[in-house]
């Protein structure tokens, strides 16, 4: 009898105890808000996640090797691998959620019911870029530039207007991995503990072939589904309306502008 799958669950990295003010927002946040769905912690073998799942009941772990948490390429890796899709293959989908992610209402059936292999918050880069036909030009050639010369330091800079960032991020577990499996060695080689490389949300815009593309919102939708950088620009873009969630909400750069947002939704004072 072949089971049924879930429609999805949220994922959350947890690598550590000491939780700090702005991290326990978000965690009680993910839990209220998203209460009817199945919310994993991810967390290295070593931890003990005994205290947080008796404060959060609904809390489930799901425990990888200790590697992967030992610094952001290891997180990099873990994004990466067959290793950590393939514990979610009871679920079409799963939402990634870093603990500097904010969840605002809850539209996560709404998102997963449109079918995308993946959403995230588009990048949005400085006003050089955004305002004019010509600066979005000259950045897409910076960007072809730097993929060409395999400079990654430099590329991130001109990533404006690709879709999205991973920290509050909704995935097709299928689509995972495939990717995951045929790219296994490239992702291997890349993420050399001697090379320099980019992010796992980056990867998986600029290194996959036409064929292999993410199939993913426009830049406009995805900021109804989340916001990461130049908020306050992204948010008159989406008609002065929240997303469904944001991501970074504790950066010195953003916090001014997700304060009133965030206090409003929790009835307290958390900056």
């Amino acid at each position: 009898m072949i089971r049924e799958k879930k429609s999805v669950a949220i994922a959350i990295p947890y690598y550590k105890n000491n939780l700090t003010k702005t991290e326990q927002t978000s965690l009680k946040a993910c839990t209220q808000t998203l209460s009817s769905y199945d919310i994993f912690l991810v967390s290295p073998i070593k931890l003990d996640t005994s205290d947080i799942c008796k404060e959060y009941p609904l809390l489930k772990v799901k425990k990888f090797k200790n590697d992967y948490f030992n610094n952001i390429r290891g997180y990099n890796k873990l994004m990466l691998s067959e290793d950590f899709y393939s514990q979610f293959t009871d679920y079409s989908y799963i939402l990634i959620y870093q603990l500097d992610a904010f969840v605002f209402k809850d539209e996560l059936q709404t998102w997963v019911n449109k079918g995308y292999d993946y959403i995230g918050a588009p990048w949005i880069h400085s006003s050089q870029y955004t305002n004019h036909k010509g600066g979005t030009i000259k950045c897409k050639l910076k960007r072809f530039w730097y993929r060409i010369t395999k400079n990654k330091k430099r590329l991130h800079r001109y990533y404006w207007g690709y879709v999205g960032n991973g920290g509050f991020s909704l995935r097709k577990v299928s689509k995972m991995l495939q990717i995951t499996e045929l790219y296994k060695d490239k992702i291997a080689e890349q993420l050399n503990d001697d090379k320099p490389f980019y992010g796992e949300d980056m990867w998986l815009q600029f290194e996959l072939k036409y064929k292999h593309r993410l199939k993913k919102p426009t830049f406009k939708e995805a900021i109804r589904f989340s916001i990461e950088t130049a908020p306050a620009r992204a948010y008159q873009w989406n008609n002065n309306t929240l997303p469904f969630g944001c991501h970074a909400f504790n950066l010195n750069q953003y916090k001014d502008f997700w304060e009133p947002f965030i206090n409003k939704s929790t009835n307290k004072m958390f900056f």
